[in-house]
């Protein structure tokens, strides 16, 4: 969930966060939030320095033959993920 991903992130100061999420095989989706921390007021928003959330899906196969090649093809998925997380912390 979102929204309890950024409480999270609020409640322990974090400058940086993850929002994973499943998606069709394809081009999987990548994305940078740029979130701030907060307002002054109801009127003016603080300018606190703002929190980077990397936005991804993480494709999962939907045609493929049997079991053992969905596998295979998660592994790859997974690899490619784990690549993209590496590059933003």
């Amino acid at each position: 969930d979102y929204l309890q991903m950024l409480a999270y992130i609020l409640r322990f100061e974090s400058p940086r966060g993850v929002f994973l999420f499943p998606e069709k095989q394809g081009k999987p989706s990548l994305s940078l939030l740029q979130v701030l921390k907060g307002i002054n007021s109801p009127y003016e928003v603080r300018r606190d320095p703002q929190i980077d959330v990397l936005k991804i899906g993480l494709p999962i196969p939907q045609a493929d033959a049997d079991y053992q090649t969905f596998v295979a093809d998660m592994e790859q998925n997974e690899k490619q993920l784990k690549c993209r997380l590496m590059t933003f912390i």
